[in-house]
């Protein structure tokens, strides 16, 4: 990351929509070529829409950029490793990414069958292994589902977060924010960013809100950003101003 970095341009969960993340980083005054500007995704680059080979072209010439892993992310990484296909695949739409990438022949055997010399795998696991659980800056954390939880009754936020297992991440990428907002405080005089559910959600909390509003909400210490570009046909994009 570049340490004239000004502004921080936050999206989330693109799911495979390449057009529409384009036109809302072009609307928000997003430069790739601008050292100043640091680009930040909160996870879920793929599955759903059918951009894949842009959309990895895209953040492959990103330099200045955080990417956060999400729950598809890590699922997408298991199967190029060679793990079998199961239902939620299909209904998550990573079969879908799959195949959009190297064809259906290549996922007709219940795992994924391409040489491991391929050029695409290559680019698809640069982009994966740059993937962290969380990036931080100032007062704001910046995941993709929730942060660490210890399962106590009430749960709390794990004091030593940051160090967290490998499985502790693994399930705050599966986290909902819905669930926990209100209900799990937050580290003190933080704010968390996130995507993973719907920022509609937000109808939930505010009653100003309606059930069909995609806009990001903005909760006590809580951003939630995705706006579900499958149903919406918008992605979200946060600005955030400030040296580092």
């Amino acid at each position: 990351m570049d340490k004239q970095t000004t502004k921080r341009f936050v999206i989330s969960d693109p799911h495979g929509f390449y057009s529409e993340l384009a036109a809302a980083l072009d609307r928000a005054g997003y430069d790739s070529n601008d050292p100043t500007h640091l680009l930040i995704c909160l996870g879920d680059v793929f599955d759903r829409g059918t951009e894949q080979k842009p959309l990895l072209d895209f953040f492959l010439s990103v330099e200045n950029k955080v990417m956060i892993r999400g729950n598809h992310d890590a699922r997408l990484a298991a199967l190029l490793e060679g793990a079998r296909f199961e239902s939620y695949d299909k209904v998550n739409g990573t079969i879908k990414t799959l195949e959009g990438f190297f064809g259906r022949l290549a996922t007709s055997k219940g795992s994924l069958r391409v040489g491991k010399e391929d050029e695409t795998v290559a680019k698809i696991k640069r982009l994966l292994a740059d993937m962290v659980n969380y990036y931080e800056w100032g007062d704001y954390i910046f995941t993709h589902g929730w942060l660490p939880v210890d399962d106590a009754l009430p749960p709390v936020v794990l004091p030593d977060w940051r160090n967290a297992s490998s499985e502790a991440w693994e399930d705050a990428q599966w986290a909902e924010w819905q669930q926990f907002y209100g209900k799990v405080a937050l580290p003190e005089g933080k704010t968390l960013v996130c995507g993973h559910r719907s920022a509609n959600l937000g109808h939930l909390f505010d009653p100003t809100r309606f059930a069909d509003d995609y806009t990001p909400f903005y909760g006590d210490h809580l951003i939630a950003l995705d706006a579900c570009t499958a149903r919406s046909g918008v992605v979200n994009v946060l600005v955030l101003e400030g040296d580092d």
